[in-house]
């Protein structure tokens, strides 16, 4: 992967699990890349590894930091698709350069799933916005209720005779409130 040109934001100085620790570069100001919420990617051996800043920080001895949450990675430049998830992170001292706008684009590029536009991202405006409508809805809303049986007992009174309200174990008309 070549990325003479493109000037570099900082390198790598930490590892973790989904995150990266980066030196900003002095010049890095100068580039504007290196503002919170801004996409990033790191070259490893046989992937681009993309990120996005999610804290700028400094040290007392004025060291500019910033940590990158790691989204995903596209395998080789021949691959057009970008994956969720890291199967081979960084290491110490990799440069850490702004994402193009292509790259953006298939970074948030609409997924296979159902789903449904909300808007654009933060990083570029012309590049939509999606939600996986079954992730979203599976995982962050329930339907919560009942069947209304007790409620609709109580709005009417049962017919002569009628043994189900007590073999249900409803309760008695009076007691209904």
């Amino acid at each position: 992967m070549d990325w003479s040109g493109i000037p570099t934001i900082g390198h790598v100085t930490a590892v973790s699990g989904s995150t990266l620790g980066v030196a900003l570069a002095p010049d890095a100001d100068s580039i504007g890349a290196a503002r919170l919420g801004a996409l990033v990617k790191v070259a490893t051996p046989h992937s681009t590894v993309f990120g996005e800043i999610d804290r700028l920080h400094s040290r007392s001895d004025g060291m500019r930091l910033l940590d990158i949450e790691l989204l995903g990675e596209r395998m080789g430049d021949a691959d057009p698709r970008s994956q969720r998830g890291v199967s081979i992170y960084p290491v110490l001292g990799n440069a850490v350069v702004p994402a193009t706008r292509e790259e953006i684009g298939l970074v948030y590029s609409k997924p296979s799933a159902a789903t449904v536009r909300i808007g654009t991202v933060y990083q570029d405006p012309s590049v939509a916005a999606y939600v996986m409508t079954d992730a979203l809805l599976g995982k962050h809303f329930a339907v919560l209720g009942t069947t209304g049986y007790r409620e609709e007992l109580c709005r009417r009174p049962s017919p002569a005779g009628d043994p189900r309200p007590a073999a249900q174990g409803a309760r008695a008309l009076d007691r209904c409130s």
